[in-house]
């Protein structure tokens, strides 16, 4: 039964590292909207060559003192983002390869997997308030990755989690 137990747990360990091993990078930002409040989205980009990316609702930490706040007057530490499926499809499911025929008529394609191929997934929050002002040193917007980088990546140490990051800083 031991034995049992210790080969699922490795089983589930390994479905879950490998979860996001070809995260190549992405982006954060925001938008104010007309009430004040805030849309938050982020572009991540995945290396075509890897495993699939699991396209599923994220969450974005937020560090900082004083923390924002809600309408309510709760403390704001997280803001969960959504899977912009709509956005994915409009554009050829995330596929980023050129149009151009590179080699011998043959189109790169993420779908194909074809070596420097990257994909793109998009994701946004509902409205969302954050009364207060963020410190001299800025709200901190963070969001790492579950895994691990691309192993070929020659300008980045790929032994690591990807973190995403965004600040957003006091006005004037």
């Amino acid at each position: 039964m031991k034995k049992i137990f210790l080969i699922l747990a490795a089983i589930i360990g390994l479905s879950t590292a490998a979860n996001a091993s070809h995260v190549l990078g992405g982006e954060i930002s925001w938008r104010c909207l007309a009430n004040g409040q805030y849309i938050f989205s982020m572009a991540l980009y995945r290396d075509c060559t890897g495993i699939q990316w699991t396209f599923a609702n994220e969450t974005i930490d937020i560090q900082g003192v004083p923390l924002p706040r809600n309408s309510s007057g709760s403390i704001v530490n997280t803001i969960t983002i959504r899977p912009d499926v709509t956005r994915l499809q409009n554009s050829n499911n995330g596929d980023t390869s050129p149009n151009c025929i590179p080699y011998e008529n043959d189109r790169l394609s993420c779908a194909d997997e074809d070596q420097g191929t990257v994909q793109a997934f998009y994701y946004n929050s509902d409205p969302v308030t954050l009364a207060g002002t963020p410190p001299g040193a800025g709200w901190k917007f963070y969001w790492q990755s579950p895994c691990c980088r691309p192993s070929d990546l020659d300008n980045v140490n790929s032994n690591g989690e990807m973190l995403l990051r965004a600040i957003m800083y006091p006005g004037p």
